[in-house]
């Protein structure tokens, strides 16, 4: 948030988001640093507003296409469970 990138998670919200919920993200998104305070109601409005369900579901959905298309290839099998862990590790992590 503090740094400004448009990432998809802040195109979702500025999508979803009401006057208020958008006015919270606006008001420290790209500030470079924002009290505390601020920050933590921007978090709580793109969760509010939905935006951040739907990237997860959108991850998810993803990560779920791309373990099918390994499940229709010839990978060997090592890979395939390699890459099918790294994939649900990735889509699964909080930050």
């Amino acid at each position: 948030l503090l740094e400004g990138k448009k990432t998809v998670l802040i195109e979702e919200a500025r999508s979803r988001a009401d006057k208020l919920q958008l006015k919270k993200i606006n008001a420290v998104f790209g500030a470079g640093t924002a009290n505390p305070n601020a920050v933590a109601a921007a978090r709580e409005a793109l969760i509010q507003c939905g935006a951040k369900d739907a990237c997860e579901t959108h991850i998810r959905e993803l990560t779920e296409e791309f373990v099918s298309a390994l499940e229709r290839n010839y990978v060997g099998i090592e890979a395939k469970d390699f890459l099918i862990d790294i994939a649900r590790h990735m889509s699964e992590r909080n930050t």
